[in-house]
């Protein structure tokens, strides 16, 4: 996938023939023009370098004691929460170009997996914002907008997240009026589920 790192012995695709056995060096040739490896990482083209770079470069620095500014990372979950809602719209597994009647493909992609990427994306906002009401509310609501676009097995994902962020920060958020809101917002995501 895009943004993965590799090394020289990394396989970066294989080719399954039915009749052909070896490659002609133009056919090699095109193959490779087909892969680009870069030595950094790039916004444009690692969409999960971009969502780390909101996440721990703007977010976190933004909820961190000496910054206190709960409202810059709530903008950033708001963006999230729109990142979130393209990827959950996506399935796991693989994708399939040009599959033909009986079965073959022209080309299979890794996809990405939603449950890994959730945790990727929130879970160091929940650690480090877990007792701040306003913060969880905002990953609730980001969760919830995924939860609008989500495939059914990628709402199982958002549930568990759910619940994931309830145990987290159960024992931090004390006052009753407080439960409250992040109880709404979880009912109004399981609504959905």
């Amino acid at each position: 996938m895009i943004g993965q790192f590799v090394s020289d012995s990394t396989n970066l695709f294989t080719l399954i023939f039915e009749e052909k056995t070896e490659l002609e060096e133009d056919e090699i040739s095109r193959l490779q023009n087909c892969v680009a490896i870069g030595y950094e990482k790039t916004e444009w083209q690692d969409f999960n370098f971009s969502i780390q770079k909101i996440i721990v470069e703007i977010a976190l620095r933004a909820i961190s004691p000496g910054v206190n500014d709960p409202n810059t990372a709530n903008h950033c979950l708001k963006m999230i929460g729109i990142v979130l809602g393209k990827l959950a719209d996506l399935k796991n597994g693989y994708l399939i170009i040009n599959e033909d009647e009986e079965g073959f493909a022209q080309a299979v992609f890794e996809a990405i997996d939603f449950e890994k990427e959730l945790h990727f994306i929130l879970n160091q906002v929940v650690h480090y914002g877990e007792n701040n009401v306003s913060v969880i509310i905002s990953i609730l609501k980001a969760l919830r907008f995924a939860m609008e676009k989500a495939t059914p097995e990628n709402r199982k994902a958002i549930v568990a997240f759910v619940n994931y962020v309830f145990e987290k920060t159960e024992a931090e958020i004390k006052n009753e009026y407080d439960k409250g809101l992040l109880e709404h917002e979880r009912k109004e995501i399981l609504a959905l589920a």
